[in-house]
């Protein structure tokens, strides 16, 4: 296959959707996905031995044609509903109208809609195409581009190893409205969580925290219009470094304005002053902490007094777990202990490794700040994270002396 070929397929996929829109169809057109579990298989084995020994090759090239097949109709979906430079004015004037034998005709998107909505057309689209399970239109204004990109060297090769490695790569490219890769394999992120070892819930705390850190902007970054803070003039102008600056660019104020001043004064002209930054990060093996927490206290408190402490709810359910009726009393307390023991183990290693601050993060120079935001934000199930960086790397719009973006390119 090649671009003739995605054309042709293009087109062809765009007229189908045109005929059932204009039979008025209830028929949904259905996508065929990768199966995840027949993936898994293949993947284990592709990561093994370097490439495919066993597996089936008749597998991968059907899920080469899946792939191709779903993202034509991503493509014309997104251009049907207005997300493209590009609308096939020609095809749908042939569909709809029947232009040579009409004379009818449409000339630009805006029009075609128009006319979808008064025909009511618009509902039998939202019958027929495909959506994501979260609702949303299958369209992808940002993703579609880098999609775009692996597609077209998917389609050039024939070799099943690099279609593996090509469709991982499609099926990694994300965008924020809805889950991409639901488009090509059943069950999307969820199937691909399971088959990395991710655990859901660890999925979710890192997705709601990205949300919730970056909000609806992006951080200040170098090579933009942002000012590093080693020169501030271009977005503060020289009160910056003046006597006046924390009553004047203040955040709080009060006394803690002055702390942030400081630090910013004291980084001018010095693109490599080491500075020490924040910033608050779901602790994402909260619960697991909770959990651990009271064992441990039995666990130390037994090998502190050589027995249980009293009154204790979880002592209580292992004492009839190991009663000393049937165990007697040292064999029924050596049991407690070693199920407390294996319980703790257990929790520890499901203990995943913590977030840290990564290039394009927004941070802060205050600790007591970052705390704030972790209260306000992830419903205090938050750590502060920190390291130190040069004062080059620290970018800011202007907006809040506080705030900063970390950028290190």
């Amino acid at each position: 296959m090649d671009k003739h070929d995605y054309n042709n397929g293009f087109n062809y996929l765009f007229g189908e959707i045109l005929q059932l829109m204009t039979a008025k169809s209830n028929e949904k057109i259905r996508l065929r996905k990768i199966n995840p579990n027949m993936y898994q298989k293949a993947l284990n084995e592709f990561v093994r031995f370097g490439k495919l020994m066993h597996y089936p090759e008749k597998h991968v090239y059907y899920w080469k044609d899946n792939v191709i097949n779903n993202f034509m109709y991503l493509d014309v979906i997104t251009m049907f509903f207005g997300h493209s430079n590009y609308f096939d004015t020609d095809a749908f004037n042939d569909y709809v109208f029947n232009t040579d034998e009409t004379g009818e005709s449409i000339n630009d998107w805006s029009e075609a809609w128009e006319y979808i909505e008064e025909m009511g057309y618009d509902i039998v689209l939202e019958n027929i195409l495909p959506q994501f399970s979260n609702g949303h239109d299958l369209i992808s204004d940002y993703g579609l581009e880098p999609l775009r990109e692996i597609i077209m060297t998917l389609m050039e090769n024939d070799d099943p190893n690099e279609i593996i490695v090509l469709i991982n790569k499609a099926l990694d490219i994300s965008h924020q409205r809805s889950d991409l890769s639901e488009l090509f394999i059943e069950g999307g992120e969820a199937s691909l969580n399971r088959i990395s070892g991710l655990d859901e819930n660890i999925i979710r705390i890192i997705k709601e925290e990205i949300n919730n850190y970056h909000g609806e902007h992006t951080a200040p970054k170098a090579n933009s219009d942002d000012a590093p803070m080693h020169d501030l003039t271009d977005i503060y102008g020289d009160d910056i470094y003046g006597y006046d600056a924390a009553r004047m660019y203040s955040h709080y104020g009060d006394n803690r304005d002055y702390g942030a001043i400081n630090i910013i004064q004291s980084a001018k002209n010095k693109p490599n002053k080491p500075i020490k930054i924040y910033r608050a990060v779901p602790d994402i093996n909260y619960d697991i902490k909770t959990n651990l927490k009271p064992l441990l206290d039995i666990y130390n408190y037994y090998i502190r007094y050589k027995f249980f402490p009293m009154k204790n709810k979880i002592v209580y359910a292992l004492d009839d777990k190991y009663p000393v009726s049937k165990y007697g009393y040292e064999e029924s307390q050596k049991l407690i202990l070693n199920d407390i023991n294996n319980q703790i183990t257990e929790l520890q290693n499901q203990q995943q490794k913590g977030l840290g601050i990564n290039d394009g993060d927004w941070v802060t120079i205050d600790r007591n700040y970052a705390k704030e935001h972790g209260v306000s934000n992830l419903k205090n199930k938050f750590k502060i994270v920190s390291k130190t960086v040069p004062a080059r790397q620290l970018f800011t719009d202007g907006n809040d002396i506080f705030e900063w973006g970390y950028s290190i390119n």
